[in-house]
């Protein structure tokens, strides 16, 4: 496989600090690791934005680095 790379997602969190849609802003041009990144980004827990006190839904930019070791 030998591919390395970087992904640059946005997530939309939920009030629950749930991840409810994740979109890719910049590709790391493997097909496979962008899927990957989703597929992560989307089983992940966030600590909601707040407005006033309250927990509100939000974007998060989230970068995903592939790298070989």
């Amino acid at each position: 496989m030998n591919q390395e790379g970087s992904t640059l997602l946005k997530a939309r969190v939920d009030q629950n600090g749930q991840v409810v849609q994740v979109q890719i802003v910049a590709s790391s041009g493997y097909p496979v690791l962008d899927e990957a990144a989703q597929q992560a980004v989307q089983t992940w827990r966030f600590a909601p934005a707040q407005k006033n006190g309250e927990a509100i839904p939000s974007w998060v930019s989230v970068p995903i680095n592939f790298s070989l070791r």
